[in-house]
């Protein structure tokens, strides 16, 4: 199975919840993902740094009971922004974790 056909298996519409600076949280993503799209928060959110593991433990224990209780459900994986975040290399972050899906910002400089 394609990684296309098996996020189109676990989605109601193929929507992305934005990782909102500030806003998202574990309890929106876990509402997100739970309503068959992809729930993502920005892992700058989680404050202070080390509150990042405990929001990804509380994201993933979440998604597998509702998956686990409900398995005809569509419960959508969950995406984290790792730029600017405080505990060191995204990349680490997703390695470290890896994370279901990852949602990453490249800026160009004006003129460029």
């Amino acid at each position: 199975m394609s990684l296309a056909q098996k996020l189109r298996s676990q989605m109601a519409l193929p929507v992305i919840g934005a990782p909102m600076f500030i806003v998202s949280n574990p309890d929106l993503v876990i509402a997100q993902c739970e309503s068959g799209v992809i729930g993502s928060f920005p892992a700058l959110n989680a404050r202070p740094a080390e509150a990042l593991e405990t929001w990804i433990l509380q994201i993933q224990t979440a998604l597998e009971q509702i998956r686990h209780a409900q398995p005809q459900r569509k419960v959508a994986p969950f995406a984290v922004n790792p730029s600017g975040t405080t505990t060191g290399s995204p990349t680490r972050v997703v390695v470290t974790w890896l994370l279901p899906s990852v949602i990453a910002m490249a800026s160009v400089s004006p003129g460029r």
